[in-house]
């Protein structure tokens, strides 16, 4: 069991494995044109050993009380599988620190 100090900077990752669906466009999985956002979002590739092309979105949107939180999508389409990383915090300078860590533990995912 892990007891995480719940006052130090935290942030969370949710990875998504899912299959593919055509019905489904790519920036609805990037959300880069997720609204209301307060900049254009940055989006480049991103590519990893084991899934190929992929895709990173980086999107900064006005939440309630006027917060702003920074989200970011790393995204691939594969044949079969759809597999979208992400992670979004309103604590802007952790959530830029974070990028790199989150970019390394993204290219470590495999398919099954």
């Amino acid at each position: 069991m892990h007891l995480p100090n719940i006052t130090a900077p935290h942030a969370i990752v949710d990875v998504y494995d899912m299959p593919r669906r055509d019905d489904v466009a790519l920036i609805d999985l990037t959300r880069e044109n997720r609204e209301p956002a307060v900049r254009e979002a940055e989006v480049v590739p991103f590519d990893s050993e084991h899934l190929g092309a992929g895709v990173k979105s980086t999107r900064w949107v006005r939440a309630e009380a006027d917060r702003i939180v920074r989200a970011t999508n790393w995204v691939w389409r594969t044949a079969e599988r759809d597999i979208v990383v992400l992670t979004a915090s309103s604590d802007l300078p952790l959530a830029e620190a974070l990028d790199p860590v989150v970019d390394e533990l993204a290219r470590t995912i495999r398919p099954a």
